[in-house]
């Protein structure tokens, strides 16, 4: 619908401007209006459409026609004011370089400078006086504890009254002796101590050492350190176990490290 009333709007001006062309100047081009793209459906069917008739046309009536205005004077163009570019400044030459002076001629100097003397020392601060001596006052007097309350001391025992000794027991005369069928065993008769020949010849070692071993469990170390003892002390004792008191103090002493006995 804008777009059907600018045309007719366009219309109408071209109608008046072919009257009135000498006087009026030519309209302004108006830039055409481009058609407004409706926006993208979502892809879900399609509502029905429902197709409207287009509107009549606008009924155009006529007018009488009307008397030319008065001519518009036409205002002329102002040209377009120019401004003047700064004129050209040339760049100033630089400052010419002061050549340096030539040095002055070495003169020596006559009288020596002046000694700088140093400043003195700040004064040293000394400490303030300690103040005077303030005599300690005594202490109060300390309260002294009352005396704790006497103890109450416990009424001596009685005097110990000897026990009267019980009456004498009267004594079960012995049975009298049973006499028996058997026989007495014969009385037990000690036999000497065995004697051991000392010093052992030192051929006489493997026989005695391997009666001494007869029972042991593990006899190549029993031999090994029973010739041992029998080199060094001369002695053997008989028997498998114990008569160590047959030989002498030498066979006894023998020890591991253990504090065991090395001869068996």
């Amino acid at each position: 619908m804008a777009s059907k009333a600018l045309i007719f709007l366009l219309v109408s001006l071209l109608v008046v401007a072919s009257q009135a062309s000498h006087l009026i100047p030519p309209p302004p081009k108006v830039p055409a209006v481009s058609p407004v793209k409706a926006p993208l459906k979502p892809s879900y069917p399609p509502t029905p459409v429902t197709v409207r008739s287009p509107p009549p046309p606008p009924i155009q009536v006529l007018t009488p026609p009307k008397t030319p205005p008065a001519p518009v004077q036409s205002r002329t163009p102002v040209p377009p004011v120019r401004t003047p570019s700064p004129p050209f400044r040339a760049r100033a030459p630089p400052p010419p370089i002061k050549a340096r002076a030539p040095p002055s001629p070495y003169t020596a100097r006559t009288t020596p400078p002046p000694a700088r003397t140093r400043t003195p020392p700040p004064p040293v601060r000394t400490r303030a006086p300690p103040p005077p001596y303030i005599a300690i006052t005594p202490p109060p007097p300390v309260r002294t504890r009352t005396p704790p309350p006497p103890v109450r001391t416990r009424d001596p025992p009685p005097p110990y009254t000897a026990r009267t000794p019980p009456p004498p027991i009267r004594s079960i005369a012995p049975p009298p002796p049973v006499t028996s069928i058997y026989p007495p065993p014969p009385a037990v008769v000690e036999s000497p101590p065995f004697k051991v020949q000392h010093p052992v010849p030192l051929s006489a070692c493997h026989g005695l050492c391997v009666t001494r071993c007869a029972k042991s469990k593990r006899k190549k170390y029993c031999m090994r350190s029973c010739k041992t003892c029998c080199k060094r002390c001369r002695c053997v004792p008989f028997g498998t176990h114990g008569h160590f008191e047959t030989c002498p103090k030498c066979y006894r002493a023998q020890r591991t490290r253990g504090n065991k006995h090395k001869c068996p």
